[in-house]
């Protein structure tokens, strides 16, 4: 994908990514992940041996409902628990000293609502829950209005990309199984170019975000990997 043309793929990278985060990870997820091209991916270092790094990992990994046992065991042992995960996918977490439901849970939340774009979330997700704040980027590429970029761009600078380097750095330094050494790579990638893109191609992003009707929608995952705003929820786990 070359980072100075529309990031045509930006709804289903995103969506993508969120569903990666959200649990249990499942035949059908890595399905798509095992069938990225390099062409949707962007054309910067780290990004293709990331995704190299990812497949590899799941050609490598046996009988496939093994290898789903395996990766939901490592999953839940870096991001959920029991006890303190090495990598607690939250915003707060880390932009408030290591404290949940903190000031930028509430920004997070503020964001939403200004986009008036809202998670369907499972049980009590928090909103800076990583899979929420990914879904949320996926939702806002599906219009790419200029509100809508100016949102990307400030969601991005504002949130995501203040905390997953450190949350990167957490994954890493837990020595985790390949799949994730190679899923924590490509998600800061797929930040830092997707901003890099807004920068180069929309150098004059600025304004409040463009609001999609009179009341927030909603968005969801679709089952290909897309994320659509709707009206009608359906699933998806944060």
């Amino acid at each position: 994908m070359d980072s100075t043309q529309p990031l045509e793929v930006r709804p289903s990278l995103y969506a993508l990514l969120s569903r990666l985060f959200t649990y249990p990870l499942d035949a059908e997820v890595l399905s798509l992940v095992a069938g990225i091209s390099f062409d949707e991916v962007p054309a910067e270092p780290v990004a293709g041996p990331a995704l190299t790094q990812m497949q590899c990992a799941l050609a490598d990994g046996g009988s496939l409902p093994d290898l789903i046992e395996a990766l939901n065991c490592e999953a839940t042992r870096l991001f959920e628990g029991p006890g303190r995960p090495a990598a607690p996918p939250f915003g707060s977490f880390y932009l408030n000293g290591q404290q949940l439901m903190g000031p930028e849970t509430v920004a997070v939340g503020r964001a939403y609502l200004e986009a008036q774009l809202l998670p369907e979330r499972n049980g009590n997700t928090p909103s800076d829950h990583l899979a929420l704040e990914l879904g949320f980027m996926a939702a806002l590429a599906e219009t790419e209005s200029p509100g809508m970029l100016a949102a990307s761009r400030d969601f991005l600078t504002q949130h995501l990309l203040k905390w997953v380097p450190a949350w990167r750095a957490d994954v890493l330094a837990a020595a985790p199984h390949p799949f994730f050494t190679g899923l924590a790579d490509f998600t800061q990638a797929v930040l830092e170019a997707d901003l890099a893109w807004l920068d180069e191609t929309n150098p004059m992003l600025a304004g409040s975000p463009d609001h999609l009707g009179n009341k927030p929608q909603v968005y969801s995952l679709t089952g290909d990997g897309g994320a659509v705003p709707s009206n009608r929820a359906t699933e998806m786990k944060g």
